[in-house]
């Protein structure tokens, strides 16, 4: 068998081509569930809490088994048994998630994107899959917005403008994507449309949110008064989108407004309380203030999917995100490594710590001391003084300046 898995819509598994039938709904949960760990051992409570949530039957452990010889038989996967949980291993290239990852890596928008047949995951139902799901789509708009800006960058601004429309119908609080269709509009020769839009957007940020245009919004809306078609330099912008319900707030905001030439700050809460909400909405209005890019990443403190990201994969894809085409062997702390953030102007860290230990987390299992004091202190070093930038980082729990 040659299998193809399709995360990326409705679940499915494909052999040379032809839908292989893998069961219902729950026995693909087990298969998606095993697969997004990319041949990491998955235990047995963590597979059943993703599957079922709290609604697991009485008898889920003899099911899940049965689930997963079935698995086996059906397609041929070597899904290993061992204390530490069930391993599925499969090549990188067969699932399309993955696929699409790479490619947005690689700046391949167009092919990322064409992987996409719907939503997610389509069908799979439980907690873990919601959240997943809702995590998933956040990286397709990522993708989106990424795409846009590299077709207006190579002039392809007149076909680009029908799925501008499109996109901002479905996301009318979407500023940077708006900015995208004023400057489309703009480089097609209709400024009048391109500022009716920037009109429309203005009234009803202020009549929903209270809020005026983002700085960098303002600015295409100048650009396109003043008759600028120069297209801005290229550079990395992965911020996901700002949450359009965003209000209030005011003097953290203020707080967040400090100034220097390497500012680290740590907005601590508990989950839920919108720390990531008022991070994302402080860095979008300061888009302006750091011309050269904007830099995210997540590093799964408290990720149900995943482990924590080591600081070497954060630094290689911020370098390959940059442009850099000689990535040090290794990232060592030295002087190679750290002369690389030379090319940072500015740094979003978006990290959720666990707030109690975790079997799971390999910061937990030493048992020495609290995950985020432990994750934390591997990033000590990383950042050079002397560059200008900014830094924010989010977590569940306090961070002390001897664990950031």
């Amino acid at each position: 068998m040659i299998l193809e898995f399709g995360l990326l819509g409705a679940v499915e598994v494909r052999d040379r081509g032809e839908v292989v039938e893998i069961g219902h709904v729950r026995q693909r949960s087990v298969l998606v569930a095993l697969l997004l760990e990319e041949g990491r051992p998955v235990p047995v409570d963590r597979l059943l809490d993703r599957v079922w949530g709290e609604r697991a039957p009485l008898r889920a452990r003899e099911t899940l088994y049965g689930y997963v010889s079935k698995l086996r038989k059906l397609l041929g996967l070597d899904i290993e048994r061992s204390p530490a949980g069930y391993r599925l291993t499969v090549d990188p290239s067969q699932v399309d998630l993955f696929r699409f990852r790479a490619f947005v890596r690689d700046r391949q928008f167009d092919a990322a994107l064409g992987l996409w047949r719907g939503q997610a995951l389509e069908g799979l139902e439980s907690p873990w899959f919601d959240v997943l799901r809702e995590s998933l789509h956040a990286e397709r708009i990522a993708a989106e917005l990424d795409r846009n800006d590299v077709a207006l960058a190579d002039g392809r601004h007149a076909v680009m403008l029908p799925a501008l429309r499109q996109m901002v119908d479905e996301r009318p609080h979407d500023e940077r994507l708006a900015a995208q269709l004023m400057l489309a509009l703009h480089l097609s020769g209709n400024d009048a449309e391109a500022l009716r839009h920037y009109e429309t957007v203005r009234r009803r940020l202020a009549d929903e949110l209270g809020a005026d245009p983002s700085k960098p919004l303002q600015d295409v809306h100048q650009r396109i008064l003043a008759g600028d078609s120069e297209p801005r330099a290229d550079g990395p912008r992965q911020l996901p989108a700002p949450h359009p319900w965003f209000t209030g707030r005011a003097e953290e905001l203020a707080a967040l407004g400090s100034s220097g030439t390497v500012v680290i700050t740590a907005i601590g809460g508990t989950g839920g309380i919108g720390k990531t909400a008022l991070a994302l909405h402080w860095a979008h209005r300061h888009l302006d203030a750091f011309p050269d890019g904007q830099l995210y990443v997540n590093l799964r403190g408290f990720d149900p999917s995943a482990e924590p990201t080591p600081p070497e994969t954060v630094l290689r894809e911020f370098l390959e995100a940059l442009g850099e085409e000689t990535i040090p062997s290794g990232l060592a702390r030295g002087p190679r490594a750290t002369g690389a953030w030379s090319r940072v102007a500015a740094c979003w860290c978006c990290w959720t710590t666990p707030v109690r230990p975790s079997r799971s987390c390999r910061c937990c299992r030493a048992r020495t001391r609290p995950c985020w004091s432990r994750a934390g202190s591997s990033w000590q070093g990383w950042w050079p003084r002397t560059v200008p930038g900014r830094c924010l980082w989010t977590s569940c729990t306090r961070l002390t300046p001897a664990s950031s």
